[in-house]
């Protein structure tokens, strides 16, 4: 029997801020959104608290001031280099192994004896917490869904759950909810319970003409793999973006021109670094701004304009000349919430064809240039050289007030340690 694994990381965000500061750990912590605006992310003391995902911040003013609840800003650029860590730990275990999510890694293992899968999953456990600190739940199945199956059992118990047998996996799938099976939804969970379809196992046994007519093809397949039929293979190969989205909301209204212009020469020159990571260029630009939907009370707009250029590229002056040329066509004065610039149509940054009026693309200045500035940010931190339109106090710039010190991307907030 061929086995997969997923490796998921325990209350990611919040773990990694506990992680990070040991006066977190054991304390109720949550993480928030953009602007610091709702809980996206809470630890399992925040969870024994009630703390319900979403929750708007101002609702647990209450519980933060008293000390009771901890709040953090969430910190993408750590939380993504933590990603790496796991992932990089993984590996070790693994001849393939698929990114599902920045917390959840798919693991083939094809190579291990069943008999010894769930001695194997407490060694890449303790591994990945010896190794990055992070801890983990594993779940092992024959496929990807009984694996997040059993995920959740290893969660419950040792921190790793491992269904090899029959009698293994119908003792799981007897106990799993419909709505926790991997894939299915709220919406087609729902309606398999109004069908008296309540746990996993029922749905299992169905009819599989009948899951495929009253839902989908891809639930049909969800629907073999429960009973122990691989039909979704590991992912390995990295999916190509087919758009690169950069937008935050402000901190605070803006209505001055030149704030707007510098938040959307900012969010482009970010948005051409991923580019140029993705070693692609762009042809097609979309510049967008809006007001708050949520102040009812306020006079409301929002607009988008979409540019081609005349021939594709990576090169962020030329993009951000194009994006702050839409933007002076859409701009209206009003208190603005959010501007944003969304790349698209991409090509290949070599080969590629040049045209009529721009035959030599891109040109060797463009791209060195490039090269160099991003190898200068990579090594010393993304703006230690920066664009002078992207400005520097940023008054603009989306609310952090609970930001951990971002010791893995700042050179500058690395802790000091005094030796005497």
């Amino acid at each position: 029997m061929s086995l997969i694994g997923v490796a998921d990381g325990d209350n990611f965000f919040a773990g990694t801020e506990q992680l990070l500061d040991a006066r977190l750990r054991g304390k109720a912590v949550v993480v928030l959104s953009n602007n610091d605006g709702n809980v996206i992310a809470r630890s399992k003391e925040a969870k024994l608290l009630g703390i319900k995902m979403t929750t708007p911040r101002h609702e647990l003013a209450p519980l933060i001031n008293a000390g009771t609840l901890i709040a953090r800003s969430g910190c993408w650029p750590t939380y993504e280099v933590m990603s790496r860590r796991l992932v990089w730990s993984c590996s070790h275990f693994t001849p393939s192994l698929e990114e599902y999510s920045c917390d959840e890694v798919f693991m083939s293992m094809e190579h291990i004896d069943p008999r010894t899968a769930d001695a194997y999953g407490q060694l890449i456990k303790k591994t990945v917490a010896t190794w990055t600190g992070i801890r983990t739940s594993l779940g092992i199945g024959p496929t990807k869904t009984l694996a997040k199956a059993a995920i959740e059992r290893a969660k419950q118990t040792t921190g790793v759950y491992a269904v090899t047998t029959p009698t293994e996996i119908d003792d799981l799938l007897a106990t799993l909810s419909v709505e926790d099976v991997w894939g299915l939804g709220s919406r087609k969970s729902s309606w398999l319970k109004h069908q008296g379809i309540t746990t996993a196992q029922a749905f299992a046994n169905a009819p599989t003409w009948w899951i495929r007519q009253h839902l989908s093809v891809v639930s049909a397949r969800t629907q073999l793999e429960l009973r122990g039929q691989p039909a979704f293979p590991l992912i390995t190969a990295r999916a190509t973006k087919q758009e690169i989205l950069v937008s935050r909301a402000f901190g605070r209204p803006v209505t001055e021109v030149e704030q707007l212009r510098e938040a959307l020469s900012f969010y482009t020159a970010r948005a051409c670094e991923k580019l140029r990571a993705e070693h692609r260029c762009a042809g097609l630009i979309s510049v967008h701004v809006a007001t708050n939907p949520f102040r009812k009370r306020e006079p409301q707009y929002s607009n988008s304009i979409t540019i081609r250029l005349d021939r594709p590229t990576a090169y962020t002056p030329t993009i951000l000349a194009a994006a702050l040329g839409g933007l002076e066509r859409i701009y209206r004065p009003y208190p603005f919430h959010r501007v944003g610039i969304a790349l698209r149509e991409f090509v290949a940054e070599d080969p590629a064809q040049g045209t009529l009026f721009a035959p030599h693309f891109p040109s060797a200045r463009e791209r060195q240039l490039m090269m160099t500035l991003d190898a200068i940010c990579q090594r010393f931190g993304r703006e230690a050289i920066r664009y002078l339109g992207t400005g520097f106090a940023r008054p603009w710039a989306s609310k952090g007030d609970y930001r951990s010190p971002r010791a893995l991307t700042q050179w500058a907030e690395i802790p000091h340690v005094q030796v005497r």
